[in-house]
């Protein structure tokens, strides 16, 4: 079983996902409440607009980190891993590369409904609600282009 075969992958992928589901749901409840947390912040004290936005990344990260190494947690959790009927690359790929895709777009995904929280919030209120996905936006593509040049 040392060819990577595709539909496999996919399957190991899926099983994967639904397997660690669990975590999956606790990190977007983390980041959800963390990140409308940091809006509403920032809706009270719009000064601290770029520190906000770097807690996000920060917050990002730090969830994303303990997930990568899932397979090494214990010895029982190894050894099932191995017994999953896949290729070493399989798994390494399903792992190291196709998880933290999943959860930069569990991230997005939660700074999005934080910001229409934050919006419907401000909205109850009566306050005039401004966004901050598109200075997120302008901010990525600035990062972006810098590490292009």
């Amino acid at each position: 079983m040392n060819m990577f075969n595709r539909k496999r992958f996919a399957h190991y992928v899926k099983w994967d996902i639904c397997n660690q589901r669990s975590k999956e749901t606790q990190v977007f409840g983390i980041l959800l409440l963390s990140f409308t947390l940091i809006m509403l912040m920032l809706f009270i004290d719009t000064s601290s607009v770029t520190e906000g936005m770097h807690l996000t990344a920060f917050l990002m990260s730090a969830c994303q980190s303990p997930f990568g190494s899932k397979a090494n947690s214990t010895k029982r959790t190894r050894i099932s891993q191995l017994m999953v009927p896949a290729s070493t690359p399989e798994k390494f790929i399903s792992t190291y590369v196709v998880r933290p895709i999943l959860f930069a777009a569990i991230g997005i995904i939660a700074f999005c409904l934080a910001d229409i929280i934050q919006q419907l919030w401000a909205k109850m209120i009566g306050i005039a609600p401004q966004s901050h996905l598109p200075y997120a936006i302008n901010r990525v593509r600035e990062i972006v282009y810098q590490a292009g040049t």
